[in-house]
């Protein structure tokens, strides 16, 4: 199930052609902004034994952090319909996917991320093989707007660092290592340091038009008994994490599947409410 002509060049029979089948991959693509922190009390130390004793024995401590400890969503540009950067603030140094963290050192991190990206990718196969790897193509910044969201919120997050509130903290720039200044700069250090947060979407969009794969009751287009249920059914990607939302999805999915009634789960939610 899946474009025809994609199928057929990769050996693939064809039980239905729907052209939408890994289209509209959506994501959402985060770049650290680290500094030096003044303050000790961050996660360096944090798999200690010590802390692992505190965090078996009381449930707290270190371990018991789940690092992304602070965030925000923000409006980079008047009249947009909602925020186009979410913040993750970490208390200590995080880079590539954390391999890349110092071994030692005490520091806290920022992460812009992209909200609402206008860059769309697709999944396909070039081979039969279930041994052949996918070919997964985000199309990453491919489009300008997303780049210039992402330098705004660069530029918010340096509003931010020099805040009264954070002068006890700030030690000094690690990555990078100073205040970039120029928009060229910041695109550069975005352009070789940015990855995914893990949220990709879309592949299997819910709709009517001629890509989608799903309708609204999450069935396949043109196939018995099948439905799609996770995050590949968003036609666009969520501002914000993805995890509340495809839970959601699931259990509507529930529902369809076993035929709940409208009535039935309007009696549910005010039962719960009240």
């Amino acid at each position: 199930v899946g474009e025809k002509d994609m199928l057929n060049a990769a050996g693939v029979s064809v039980k239905h052609d729907l052209p939408g089948v890994g289209k509209n991959l959506q994501d959402h693509i985060i770049f650290p902004m680290v500094f030096h922190n003044r303050d000790k009390n961050t996660l360096e130390h944090a798999e200690s034994l010590g802390n692992l004793v505190n965090y078996l024995i009381w449930g707290e401590g270190a371990l018991s952090s789940n690092i992304a400890e602070g965030g925000g969503f923000v409006h980079t540009q008047p009249g947009l319909r909602g925020p186009d950067i979410q913040y993750h603030f970490a208390p200590g140094f995080f880079m590539n996917h954390g391999f890349d963290n110092p071994k030692h050192g005490h520091g806290f991190s920022i992460g812009p991320t992209l909200l609402q990206p206008m860059s769309v990718g697709e999944v396909r196969i070039e081979s039969n093989s279930a041994h052949a790897s996918p070919i997964i193509d985000h199309q990453y910044l491919s489009h300008s707007d997303d780049m210039k969201a992402l330098v705004a919120g660069y530029k918010i997050a340096m509003n931010i660092i020099k805040t009264e509130a954070f002068k006890p903290y700030f030690d000094g720039y690690f990555l990078p290592g100073k205040e970039l200044l120029t928009d060229e700069e910041i695109a550069d250090h975005i352009i070789h340091h940015f990855q995914t947060l893990y949220h990709p979407t879309g592949t299997c969009k819910m709709g009517s038009d001629n890509m989608a794969v799903v309708d609204d009751q999450l069935r396949v287009h043109g196939v018995q008994n099948l439905r799609v249920v996770d995050a590949s059914i968003m036609p666009q990607i969520v501002r914000g994490n993805t995890h509340a939302p495809v839970m959601m999805i699931a259990e509507k999915a529930v529902d369809l599947i076993l035929g709940v009634r409208k009535e039935a789960i309007r009696e549910e939610v005010l039962e719960a409410t009240a």
